[in-house]
């Protein structure tokens, strides 16, 4: 997706956060499950917590599959600090050595003394170099982002069970999966046991606080593409549970759904990221094609950017209409 890969592993708990080097959790131990089946080892880490272990194998999967991994922390600190450690371990050696030839020489209760105390302020050098690097060590590695990995209960996923339903899902009696409601025609739907079903998901804490319940949305099933319209019934921090509006396809019985739900709408202008340009007084404007090789640029506020694309809103109403010719790789050129 977007030229990043998808690992798809076994696990009953849906990937709801970034993990990384010093993530613990049983999202972590799916992981790691997952890993050790493809035929990754994760070392001496413990069952939860993502070590180095887990950040080496994480990295040799993304390489075996020609793609470089996403880093977490900051390799070059790490590089830095071993360089320290090394550099103080050699001031230690040669403090420890050159206390030993002067006891060996019975040099002056001074001079032995001064040695003792550069040998004392060496390891202590040394010993805060060495908490710094493993400090940076636990979180720097390879890490999973989000969307790079999906977790489902089985493998392969399979349709569980099909029933012809007469009523809306969620409004049968609880006497039974088939109940009908009088004056409605039968349609396949899920085989429930009370005539309900609801769903729950994961989203990004930074989304999930833009969600309330009654929110709708729509459902879609990346197997089928089958679609049908789902409301929030509640929201507890990164989890939500949805129930369907109406019924529910058949074809999409045991399989991942993906929601989507408009938290807002914002009425803006779409043009290609590269058609932005930004003047030196850090203005952001477009320029537009007006015909006969002529030209003009409007300033513009720029809202959400995805895939290329990017939303903007002329500073000054009418400054833009739809069917507008906007030019590409416009810079500003400075003095120099």
């Amino acid at each position: 997706v977007a030229e990043r890969p998808v690992f798809l592993f076994g696990g009953k708990i849906p990937v709801f956060r970034q993990m990384s080097p010093g993530t613990r959790g049983a999202d972590v131990r799916e992981l790691q499950t997952g890993l050790q089946a493809a035929g990754y080892g994760v070392g001496s880490d413990a069952s939860g917590r993502y070590g180095p272990g887990t950040a080496a194998a994480v990295a040799a999967l993304y390489r075996a599959n020609g793609v470089t991994p996403s880093m977490a922390g900051s390799p070059g600190s790490v590089r830095r600090l071993s360089r320290q450690v090394n550099a103080d371990s050699r001031t230690l050696s040669a403090a420890q050595a050159k206390l030993a030839a002067d006891e060996a020489a019975k040099a002056g209760r001074k001079k032995l003394a001064a040695d003792r105390a550069a040998v004392t302020q060496a390891e202590r050098h040394l010993a805060s170099a060495q908490r710094a690097l493993a400090s940076a060590q636990k979180t720097t590695g390879a890490q999973i982002p989000m969307g790079e990995a999906i977790f489902v209960p089985h493998l392969p996923a399979r349709i569980l069970s099909v029933a012809t339903l007469g009523a809306t899902v969620g409004s049968g009696s609880d006497s039974g999966s088939n109940s009908r409601r009088r004056g409605s025609s039968s349609s396949a739907a899920v085989q429930l046991g009370s005539g309900k079903v609801s769903l729950s998901a994961f989203a990004p804490i930074s989304q999930a606080r833009l969600l309330r319940p009654g929110m709708k949305g729509t459902a879609r099933s990346d197997v089928s593409g089958a679609k049908f319209v789902v409301r929030i019934v509640s929201v507890r921090g990164p989890r939500l549970t949805l129930v369907p509006v109406g019924r529910i396809p058949g074809s999409v019985v045991g399989q991942n759904v993906q929601v989507t739900i408009t938290a807002s709408r914002v009425r803006s202008f779409i043009v290609p990221v590269a058609a932005v340009s930004t003047g030196q007084s850090n203005e952001t404007f477009v320029t537009l094609s007006t015909g006969g090789g002529q030209t003009k640029t409007v300033p513009v506020r720029l809202g959400v950017s995805s895939g290329g694309l990017q939303a903007v809103t002329p500073v000054k109403s009418g400054g833009l209409h739809p069917g507008d010719l906007v030019v590409l790789g416009i810079g500003s050129a400075k003095h120099g």
